[in-house]
């Protein structure tokens, strides 16, 4: 997709998130990603991130958020109610303290007035030092559906990889629990710490040594990563119990 104006767009730098607002075909609006490598303030050639293929669409006035001075790492997704985490303008592979992030939305639900009118407010500190969250849920208890969002295609976008310090549930709008996350984090140093290179951890579940089902940590060198260690499994639940020992599911 290509979008054009008089000159009169932010500058962007080549690969940038930014996200528009305020277009009267709703698909049109969301999280792009600069795609054509040599954008200006009159063209620029990008790729939909969130949501449904935009739509061509005449000229009209539209909201950007994000430029080459003013980044963003986060974007809302109202409609799907998905946070994702953009790693640009310093934010990458080292990620983000997940109080850092709650505390970026309560400024940004304080401020932005589109936010406060059309979505309720994402999460619910359980315990900020101890790093307990659910996501799905305001501090009120009223649960909402909110949810980390991450993708692979057509931009690769790694949120739930990215928070530190931090572990949660993933409640859906009627409260159920999908998933659960552990916030896993070494103490000590590691003999090489390099990044990308160095050595990295693994986790097993279970005690089965007979086995080699290890998994590896994501991130090399001292881990401050989440692992997922539940998921609902079907709505409802399809589980079924065979014999004593084997436990099928539908899907």
């Amino acid at each position: 997709m290509t979008l054009t104006a008089a000159a009169t767009m932010p500058s962007l730098t080549a690969g940038q998130y930014f996200a528009i607002r305020d277009h009267s075909v709703a698909v049109n609006n969301g999280l792009y990603k600069e795609s054509g490598g040599t954008p200006t303030t009159s063209s620029i050639t990008a790729t939909k991130v969130s949501g449904s293929n935009p739509s061509a669409s005449a000229s009209e006035a539209v909201t950007f958020l994000g430029s080459s001075a003013d980044a963003p790492n986060i974007f809302y997704d109202t409609a799907a109610r998905h946070v994702y985490l953009l790693e640009q303008n310093g934010l990458g592979f080292e990620g983000v303290l997940g109080q850092t992030v709650y505390s970026k939305m309560m400024i940004d639900w304080k401020d932005d007035a589109v936010l406060v009118a059309t979505a309720p407010f994402p999460m619910l500190c359980i315990d900020a030092f101890a790093g307990k969250y659910l996501i799905g849920q305001d501090a009120s208890g009223n649960n909402n559906g909110w949810s980390w969002k991450d993708t692979a295609t057509p931009a690769t976008i790694r949120t739930r990889k990215l928070l530190r310090n931090m572990g949660w549930s993933e409640l859906n709008a009627s409260g159920i629990t999908l998933a659960t996350y552990a916030g896993i984090k070494t103490l000590g140093t590691f003999e090489d710490s390099t990044p990308g290179t160095g050595d990295r951890a693994y986790y097993q579940f279970g005690t089965d040594t007979t086995v080699d089902d290890t998994v590896n940590f994501d991130f090399t060198g001292p881990v401050n990563e989440a692992i997922k260690c539940f998921e609902e499994i079907g709505n409802p639940p399809t589980c079924t119990f065979a014999t004593s020992s084997t436990i099928t599911r539908a899907s």
